[in-house]
Protein backbone atom coordinates (compact mmCIF):
# COMPACT_ATOMS: atom_id res chain seq x y z
CA UNK A 1 0.00 0.00 0.00
CA UNK A 2 0.97 3.52 -0.33
CA UNK A 3 -0.84 5.33 1.89
CA UNK A 4 -1.84 3.33 4.88
CA UNK A 5 -4.97 4.97 7.17
CA UNK A 6 -3.81 3.94 9.97
CA UNK A 7 -0.37 3.35 11.39
CA UNK A 8 -0.12 -0.19 12.98
CA UNK A 9 2.46 -2.22 14.67
CA UNK A 10 3.49 -5.21 15.76
CA UNK A 11 0.61 -8.17 14.76
CA UNK A 12 -1.96 -5.70 14.08
CA UNK A 13 0.31 -4.84 10.95
CA UNK A 14 0.73 -8.61 10.30
CA UNK A 15 -3.75 -9.10 10.42
CA UNK A 16 -4.10 -6.33 7.82
CA UNK A 17 -1.49 -7.53 5.37
CA UNK A 18 -3.43 -10.69 5.42
CA UNK A 19 -6.85 -9.18 5.28
CA UNK A 20 -5.17 -6.69 2.23
CA UNK A 21 -3.73 -10.16 0.36
CA UNK A 22 -7.64 -11.19 -0.28
CA UNK A 23 -8.24 -8.15 -2.42
CA UNK A 24 -8.13 -9.26 -6.23
CA UNK A 25 -6.81 -6.30 -7.09
CA UNK A 26 -3.89 -6.88 -4.70
CA UNK A 27 -2.81 -10.30 -6.32
CA UNK A 28 -3.29 -8.82 -9.75
CA UNK A 29 -1.51 -5.30 -9.35
CA UNK A 30 0.90 -5.66 -6.94
CA UNK A 31 3.31 -2.55 -6.22
CA UNK A 32 6.34 -2.16 -8.37
CA UNK A 33 5.51 -4.86 -10.16
CA UNK A 34 3.29 -5.39 -13.56
CA UNK A 35 0.35 -6.33 -14.00
CA UNK A 36 -0.12 -9.76 -13.99
CA UNK A 37 -3.36 -10.68 -16.32
CA UNK A 38 -2.93 -14.79 -16.32
CA UNK A 39 -2.68 -15.33 -19.84
CA UNK A 40 -1.98 -18.65 -21.07
CA UNK A 41 0.11 -18.72 -24.01
CA UNK A 42 0.80 -21.99 -26.42
CA UNK A 43 3.89 -23.18 -26.56
CA UNK A 44 4.35 -21.85 -30.27
CA UNK A 45 4.06 -18.25 -29.21
CA UNK A 46 6.77 -18.63 -26.79
CA UNK A 47 9.45 -19.39 -29.66
CA UNK A 48 12.09 -16.92 -30.93
CA UNK A 49 10.61 -17.30 -34.60
CA UNK A 50 6.85 -16.71 -33.89
CA UNK A 51 6.09 -12.87 -34.40
CA UNK A 52 2.45 -11.55 -34.36
CA UNK A 53 0.28 -10.24 -37.27
CA UNK A 54 0.02 -10.65 -40.74
CA UNK A 55 3.58 -9.81 -42.95
CA UNK A 56 3.30 -6.79 -45.21
CA UNK A 57 5.21 -4.80 -47.91
CA UNK A 58 6.33 -1.31 -46.47
CA UNK A 59 4.17 0.20 -50.09
CA UNK A 60 1.08 -1.42 -49.03
CA UNK A 61 -1.91 0.56 -47.54
CA UNK A 62 -3.79 -0.24 -45.02
CA UNK A 63 -6.86 0.05 -47.23
CA UNK A 64 -5.05 -2.81 -49.59
CA UNK A 65 -4.78 -4.97 -47.19
CA UNK A 66 -8.24 -5.70 -45.56
CA UNK A 67 -9.91 -5.63 -49.04
CA UNK A 68 -7.55 -8.51 -49.62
Amino acid sequence: MVIKAQNLKGLADKFNDIKEAKYSSNLREPLAASYVRGYNWPKQVKSEEYSFGVPTNSNDTVKGIFEA
